[in-house]
Formats: C-alpha cells, sequence, structure tokens
C-alpha cells in the first residue's frame, strides 16, 4: 500500500510513472505524456493541458525531482541550478503534442518534489530565472502539498487495490496485463495486449451458452447482435438469457476474479483507444468562417457498416458526434452546444457557430495529425436563426474583456440590461484603448496640511478660481456580479472649484503665524467647474 514514507523514499522515475501520471488525469488534464529522457525533453519530464477559466487551451509541464532541493546555483543534480536551467528549457522551447502532433508553447510549469523544497532554494531558482513573466508562471509544490494532492485525487484504499493487483500480475502472462485505471468512485481493470499482435497469437476465448424463453426473445437478441456487427452499437442481456459464461483461468486471474456471477452482461464492440485529433472549418460563401480548431475524437462504436466517434471526453463547449457508414462511403457530421453555463469566450464561440450555420457554408475536416482532409461536404444554410447582431456585439466585447483581464465572465440566463451594457461598453474601451472621458460630479480629498501644500492649493483655487487637479489611485469595477480589477488610474479635471476654500485659508494663516503648530488632517471637498468632464488613463491598459 502506498503510505507517506514509501511515497518520500520513491525515486524520480517511480514519482513520475506511479503518482504523477495517474494523479494529473485524475485531475482533469489531458493526454498525460511522461517527455522524461525522449529526444525532445528540453527540461520537460511530464506534460498535458487543460481548459482554462476563459476556455483556451493551457499547456503544463512539470519539472520533477526526488531528492531535496537545496539553493546550489551550479548545476548538480538536485540542485537550483538545474531546476534554473529546466524551467528556461521549458518555456523556451516548444513540445510536440503526442496526440495531434501539433507543436505546442508551454504557458505554466511546476516543480514537483517528494521531498522539501527550500524557501532559500525558490529564491536561488528565480534570481537564476531573473524573468519575472517566467517565474509568475511558476508553481512550487513539495512533499508535503503533493501528498495532499494523492490524498485528495487518488484515495489510497484505491492505491491499495491496484498495489495488489500489479503484485499478483507482474510476468503472470507472456501475451496480456491489466491497465488500471482510477476515476472518480471507480476502479476500472482491462486487459490490453503486452505487444502488437498479442490476441491474434494468443486469442481470449470465451465460452458463453445462451438461454432464451421465447422465440421472441432469440429473434430480439439475433437483431440486437446483428446491429452489433454491423454498427457497434452496444446492447445488454439479462442474467435469465445466460446459461453459462466461462473464460481461460488466465484471464480470470489477470482481472483479480475467481467465480463470475452474472446480473447482466453487456455486448461491446472491440474497443479502439487511440484518439483522432482533428480541426473543423466552416467556411461560409460570403467570406464568413469558423474553427473549431482542436477536436479529439475517440472511437464510440464501429462495426462493419458504420462507424461512430465523439469527443465526449473532451472539455469544450462543443459535442462533436461523427457517424461514417463504410457502405456509402458518407459522413454525417453533428454538433451541438453543451447544456452548461458559458463563459463569455465559450459563448462568443456558440453563437459564432450558430452565425456561420445558418448561412450557405462549405465543412471541411482536417486530420491534425498529417493535415490531411477528412471529408468535406457543402451545407445549404436557412436550418438555424442567426443570433441577434446586437447580442453578438456585446458578448464580443465581453470575450476581450474576459481574455485581457483572464478573469472568468459567467453569461447570466437573462437580458442584458441597459446599464450592464453601458458597463460593459465602458470597459471594453478601457482594455482595448487604456483611456475614458466621463462626466465628474465631483470628490473629496483627505490632506495632511502642512504651509507648503496649503500654500500651493490656496495659489490655485483661491478666489473662487477654476484649477487643474490631478488624482491617482486604483478602480475596480463590476460586470454581472464579478469585479473587474482595472489597476493604476491616473485622473485628470482640466476645470475643479475648492467648495471648502475658506476653512483651508484659517488653516493657511494659522499654520502661518505659528498658532496651532499640530492641526489635524482636513478634508477638502472639489466640485465641477464650467468643464465637468474627468479624463481617466487606465496606466495597465495604456499602448
Amino acid at each position: 500500500m502506498l503510505t507517506k514514507d514509501s511515497f518520500q523514499k520513491m525515486n524520480e522515475a517511480a514519482l513520475r510513472k506511479e503518482v504523477l501520471l495517474p494523479l494529473l488525469r485524475a485531475m482533469g488534464y489531458n493526454d498525460v505524456y511522461e517527455y522524461h529522457g525522449g529526444s525532445g525533453e528540453q527540461g520537460k519530464d511530464i506534460v498535458c493541458w487543460k481548459a482554462d477559466d476563459v476556455g483556451s487551451r493551457e499547456n503544463l509541464a512539470l519539472v520533477v525531482k526526488a531528492t531535496q532541493m537545496t539553493g546550489k546555483a551550479k548545476v548538480d543534480k538536485g540542485s537550483a541550478g538545474e531546476v534554473q536551467t529546466q524551467i528556461r528549457q521549458c518555456f523556451g522551447k516548444s513540445f510536440i503534442d503526442p496526440v495531434s502532433g501539433q507543436e505546442q508553447v508551454v504557458h505554466r510549469v511546476w516543480m514537483v518534489s517528494n521531498q522539501k523544497i527550500s524557501k532559500e532554494a525558490i529564491n536561488a531558482i528565480e534570481s537564476g530565472v531573473a524573468d519575472p513573466h517566467l517565474t509568475r508562471n511558476v508553481r512550487y509544490i513539495d512533499g508535503d502539498r503533493l501528498w495532499e494532492y494523492v490524498e485528495t485525487y487518488l484515495p489510497l484504499s484505491r492505491w491499495h487495490y491496484v498495489e495488489e493487483v500489479r503484485k499478483r500480475v507482474t510476468a503472470l502472462d507472456s501475451h496480456y496485463e491489466p491497465q488500471i485505471t482510477i476515476a472518480e468512485n471507480q476502479i476500472s481493470v482491462t486487459l490490453i495486449e503486452k505487444f502488437p499482435g498479442a490476441a491474434e497469437e494468443k486469442p481470449i476465448t470465451v465460452e458463453i451458452e445462451w438461454v432464451f424463453p421465447t422465440t421472441e426473445d432469440a429473434d430480439k437478441f439475433r437483431t440486437s447482435y446483428q446491429k452489433l456487427v454491423e454498427t457497434g452499437e452496444p446492447f445488454s442481456v439479462p442474467a435469465e438469457f445466460i446459461g453459462k459464461f466461462d473464460m481461460p483461468d488466465f484471464a480470470k486471474t489477470l482481472l483479480g476474479v475467481s467465480d463470475l456471477q452474472m446480473q447482466s452482461l453487456q455486448i461491446l464492440p472491440i474497443h479502439v483507444s487511440r484518439k483522432i485529433a482533428i480541426r473543423i472549418d466552416l467556411l461560409c460563401d460570403d467570406g464568413d468562417t469558423f474553427v473549431l480548431d482542436y477536436v479529439l475524437l475517440q472511437f464510440q462504436h464501429g462495426g462493419t457498416k458504420a462507424v461512430t466517434l465523439t469527443n465526449e471526453e473532451q472539455h469544450i463547449p462543443f459535442r462533436v458526434k461523427l457517424d461514417a457508414s463504410l457502405e456509402t462511403q458518407s459522413i454525417n457530421l453533428s454538433i451541438t452546444a453543451q447544456d452548461t453555463p458559458f463563459n463569455a469566450v465559450q459563448y462568443l464561440d456558440l453563437l459564432r457557430f450558430q452565425t456561420c450555420f445558418s448561412k450557405n457554408a462549405q465543412i471541411r475536416i482536417i486530420n491534425l495529425e498529417n493535415g490531411i482532409p477528412l471529408f468535406e461536404m457543402h451545407q445549404q444554410g436557412g436550418t438555424i436563426e442567426p443570433p441577434e447582431a446586437k447580442l453578438v456585439e456585446i458578448i464580443s466585447r465581453l470575450s476581450v474583456i474576459q481574455r485581457a483581464t483572464k478573469i472568468s465572465i459567467m453569461i447570466l440566463e437573462r437580458n442584458i440590461t441597459r446599464g450592464e451594457e453601458r458597463a460593459i461598453a465602458e470597459i471594453y474601451q478601457i482594455v482595448t484603448q487604456g483611456y475614458m472621458e466621463e462626466e465628474w460630479n465631483g470628490c473629496a480629498i483627505v490632506l495632511q496640511p502642512d504651509l507648503a501644500s496649503i500654500e500651493g492649493i490656496v495659489n490655485i483655487f483661491g478666489d473662487d478660481k477654476e484649477g487643474l487637479l490631478g488624482l491617482e489611485g486604483e478602480e475596480t469595477r463590476r460586470i454581472f456580479d464579478v469585479d473587474i480589477p482595472l489597476g493604476r488610474v491616473r485622473s485628470i479635471i482640466h476645470s475643479a472649484k475648492l467648495e471648502s476654500l475658506m476653512e483651508l485659508q484659517q488653516r493657511y494663516e494659522e499654520l502661518k503665524s505659528n498658532i496651532a503648530s499640530d492641526i489635524a488632517s482636513i478634508k477638502l471637498q472639489f466640485v465641477p467647474g464650467q468643464d465637468s468632464k474627468i479624463q481617466k488613463q487606465y496606466l495597465d491598459w495604456l499602448h
């Protein structure tokens, strides 16, 4: 059984294979692949990816160590110098996605160890990397934190079962081995070939005897079985139809069962684990386009006449189903939206897809592994209505805001109010242009008075004069109950008047004549003069 003690004693190879690969899959990462030792490693021990909060693909690389991290700058095993080099390589060198074959860049890096990572080591690593943009995207996960993840995502009772199965079947059979998958509350064990062609050399023969109470039951079974052969569509057989079910002893041992008690039997097509990465292009006759640039299709079922592929395991807003007829050499493509809440980026994709699908368009499916078109057809539009242009404009602006601020903005299931429209338009202008001009109604400023500052204010605003007022601060705005921080703001009011001038002049005279040596702060109230406009510069968004 995996214990914290045995976990801490793992070497680097065991830590990668036995802990991190299943852990990342359980955490929802896609295409988890061990890069360590490969020709294109370039500092990356493991790579994977997940959709981020704004719906974009975020690639993660892991730098894995099984030794206590030191702060040594020298590039020794387990030193800060070695990790510095690996982190720079992770960000500096792209990698080839093992599924799609596409070149990918690393967005984030985890430095992971089953040992302690000291503050001195982290400081040494970050000073050696010497790039704030990179260090902001590096996360350090030491043994204690990693063990917490193991306990959360890989309950130890399941580990005990997995370890027992592994020990029992090591070198037990020359042709098959169990593939053990831990997901949510289930452990699945599947027999897989140890090498290509193993099943042909040593097939697993299952002996089944069917018992059908009536001719009608037998006919239904025959029809379902024929459908399985032709299309791969699975079906279930009740226990009362099964007179006998037996398989070879070696298969029972590998699966970890001794006596089979059937409640029902589900008959499935041959499982094909390979995935196909495709891109779907919609090229409208009027020049408009929409692209689903990464769809990961997996074999669902298939037979002698038809094959069905879906992307049900992929976390994107669209469900894609591809039914291919082997008889007619035709393909039926179905694209539907998930019945889940969308953020602004995802909802914009949905609206753009709806727009293109309402028009005459060429649909093209490209195999991303080799760039070869798999399928092409022309679709006549008019089957669905296009979305309202005003809604598309609003969601487009929200999408820009979401991508710029990296804050997920969920679209509410109600109409957007006029006030929300104005707020969206203003924030859109801020993040795209960096400035805003609006009406100003006045403001209050608390001043710690000294003779020089009061004298300066009196000279500018005395005798009811209008003057230039400059302010600096931080600003946050709100959309749909989501706070959008806009950072530093420099505000300029060209025509401001001081309402509390008499109080300020009185304090000025007191200070000047040394009547009061310790005067508390005073509140100055400014109001608009002839021009009530305020110009704001958002320093984080100026181009």
